[in-house]
């Protein structure tokens, strides 16, 4: 097994180096969270494995002498309440952990989807003008109720209302380039990615929804994971590694997304500027500064896109 604890996340610090500091924040933030799940997770199977051995070390401590005073005694655990915990922990082990397994799934889809809206929150707070797509424009709310709100709630109350209209129907991928569509982030994915990404959706709603009681829906839209209606679903170590790797490689494609949406900005404004058309220090991207020219931001543009494409 390879040390996790005693490195710090390094997910994606090679693909950053053109974004905003609240786009680098909001995503180290994400990339983080999503760490130390998997790390939670590592520790609770870890102390299974502890509560195992307990009836074990106890036999070896020998019994306890009654003669001691009670309340030495008042917080310890019998012997049979001992022996029954470690029996649950054996039987949990050898079914994968499927509990912890399940509920680490729907933490790690949940900040992953709450990653999505709060990309598209910070891009119409810090870029009002978008506000003018069509998709933002046709949206109808009370006057009074929208001014009552903060700005982040407004931002909040739009996409809501983004979601309520397209998202709320769609799964997986296609729930979140709903929400990236507007701001012109949404584009190809692999065939794989979509695949995994869906199933983890339709499992979540079932451990969330269903008490991890397969349905219906799960078996239709999913028939490649072999389900049957009423069975229970049993999420493993290896699903939970796999979808896990899915979602951050979903959110790897958006991350490339946006470094090439900042690119471009950056070329506008350069192109923008008076002559000679050279980057303003603090607008330049961090591996693009040292006298950049405009055309040497817009090759990285180009060498940005082709990458992707490949």
């Amino acid at each position: 097994m390879r040390d996790r604890f005693s490195h710090t996340c390094k997910h994606w610090r090679e693909i950053n180096s053109p974004l905003p500091e609240w786009i680098v924040e909001l995503l180290w933030g994400v990339a983080n969270h999503l760490d130390e799940l998997t790390k939670t997770l590592e520790i609770a199977i870890q102390g299974n494995r502890m509560v195992q051995g307990f009836p074990e070390f106890v036999a070896i401590l020998g019994p306890s002498d009654e003669s001691e005073d009670a309340e030495k005694h008042a917080g310890r655990l019998s012997d049979a309440e001992i022996t029954a915990r470690a029996a649950f922990a054996k039987n949990e082990a050898e079914k994968g952990h499927p509990i912890l397994h399940g509920n680490a799934l729907v933490a790690i889809w949940s900040a992953v989807d709450t990653c999505i809206e709060d990309i598209a929150v910070g891009l119409l707070l810090n870029d009002p003008a978008i506000l003018k797509n069509e998709v933002f424009s046709k949206i109808r709310i009370p006057l009074a109720e929208f001014e009552i709100l903060d700005k982040e709630e407004r931002a909040r109350f739009l996409l809501g209302e983004v979601e309520r209209q397209k998202a709320s129907r769609r799964h997986g991928v296609a729930r979140f380039e709903s929400f990236l569509e507007p701001f012109g982030l949404s584009g190809a994915v692999a065939d794989d990615v979509k695949q995994h990404v869906y199933a983890c959706n339709h499992m979540r709603n079932v451990i969330v929804h269903r008490r991890s009681v397969v349905d219906r829906k799960l078996v239709e839209n999913c028939p490649w994971l072999n389900l049957k209606i009423g069975e229970r679903l049993v999420v493993t170590t290896y699903e939970y590694q796999k979808y896990h790797h899915y979602l951050w490689k979903y959110l790897e494609t958006v991350i490339k997304r946006l470094r090439r949406y900042f690119l471009k900005k950056t070329v506008a404004l350069a192109e923008d500027a008076s002559p000679p058309a050279r980057l303003v220090e603090s607008e330049q991207p961090a591996k693009l500064k040292d006298n950049c020219l405009v055309d040497d931001v817009r090759d990285e543009v180009r060498n940005t896109s082709s990458s992707e494409n490949t």
